[in-house]
């Protein structure tokens, strides 16, 4: 593979790890239709570290923020703790899904069609996002009930085509959250996620093919470049409230990947059965 794919590969994952159109799901969508093979897996944990420094420098004054109200006095203490705490919670089902289904959640990895029907799920939720009731709920004052559906929905993102932040600013908005803290709660709890998917995947490090170094630097400097672009699109994108672009775009690949699998289907039945399936493709 040429430095060049290294830099396109890192811009593609930084740039839809971020946005709400599911990283997971574009990754199947380029293996499926280009025959895109990563062998071994050092990119994959490389790419993931990229993508949570990008969310540290992104996030560093509120995750600062935070840690220094967790040592002070009184209310600010009682509150950052609080926020601590339902960081951890949140994170739990994603470990709990992880660990228990890591054999079969591998395998949905290989069905376009599941990518297809979650990216429609994926439009919808992000399609909605505008015409929830604006609140003013911040991630201090956040009820536990709340932090467990964003929790919940953090978990369903992994599967390929459900997008991470947008079900969990959906969630979050829907649960009572301004849309700034939405987005904020949701990179925040998407910090102990991607290093739970980078140790997930150490043992691997030992097998299979090798990434050179070289390419491993160009992916991540551009997964992190583009992480930290897509970040700051993200958050006009809540300012203005943009984010019927995101979900139409996701529903267009949704509505061409189902096409493209039906149209692959429709073949396959009259390469096996041309008497009963006379349409070719």
């Amino acid at each position: 593979m040429t430095n060049l794919f290294y830099l396109i590969y890192g811009a593609v994952q930084g740039l839809t790890e971020f946005l709400p159109i599911s990283s997971s799901g574009h990754l199947v969508i380029a293996q499926t239709i280009i025959g895109l093979n990563l062998k071994g897996i050092a990119l994959e944990v490389t790419l993931h570290v990229a993508t949570l420094i990008a969310v540290l420098i992104f996030l560093r004054k509120r995750i600062l923020g935070i840690l220094k109200d967790a040592f002070s006095e009184g209310r600010k203490r009682r509150l950052a703790w609080r926020v601590i705490l339902a960081v951890v919670v949140a994170t739990v089902p994603s470990a709990l899904v992880g660990v228990s289904l890591g054999g079969f959640l591998e395998r949905t990895f290989e069905n376009i069609q599941i990518v297809g029907i979650c990216l429609l799920i994926t439009s919808a939720m992000v399609l909605t996002i505008p015409f929830l009731p604006k609140k003013e709920g911040t991630i201090e004052e956040f009820p536990w009930l709340g932090v467990v559906l964003v929790g919940t929905f953090q978990a369903m993102a992994i599967l390929p085509g459900i997008s991470r932040a947008g079900a969990t600013i959906f969630i979050g908005v829907l649960m009572g959250l301004n849309r700034r803290e939405a987005a904020n709660f949701s990179f925040i709890i998407s910090i102990p996620a991607i290093i739970g998917a980078a140790l997930l995947q150490l043992p691997e490090l030992t097998t299979g093919e090798r990434a050179p170094a070289v390419g491993l630097v160009i992916g991540a400097a551009s997964a992190l470049l583009f992480g930290l672009l897509a970040l700051a699109v993200l958050y006009k994108t809540v300012h203005r409230g943009g984010f019927a672009l995101f979900g139409l775009y996701a529903l267009v690949v949704a509505i061409l990947v189902l096409a493209g699998f039906f149209l692959w289907l429709n073949g396959q039945l009259h390469t096996a059965f041309p008497d009963t399936f006379p349409i070719s493709v």
